[in-house]
């Protein structure tokens, strides 16, 4: 029996890779560390993913807006 619990983060977070932005999934892991991917199933190391209150993100990234299921509109904004 293990005693990991994984607890979902709610607060949109984002990723841009210099190329794209990402949006992201996020979870900690008890015990254990925060995990972060996006939804196209890149890693992204601690710090590197951002969030911004009372605005919105432009997800340039397909992958992550299809996975989204949002790929029918671009972009879209989160």
């Amino acid at each position: 029996m293990s005693d990991t619990h994984i607890e979902a983060i709610v607060v949109p977070l984002y990723y841009d890779d210099g190329k794209v932005v990402h949006t992201c999934e996020s979870y900690f892991m008890h015990p254990g560390p925060e995990m972060i991917r996006t939804k196209c199933d890149k890693v992204v190391l601690p710090g590197e993913a951002f969030t911004l209150s009372n605005a919105t993100i432009d997800v340039t990234c397909d992958a992550c807006r299809k996975a989204a299921g949002t790929a029918d509109a671009r972009p879209r904004r989160w």
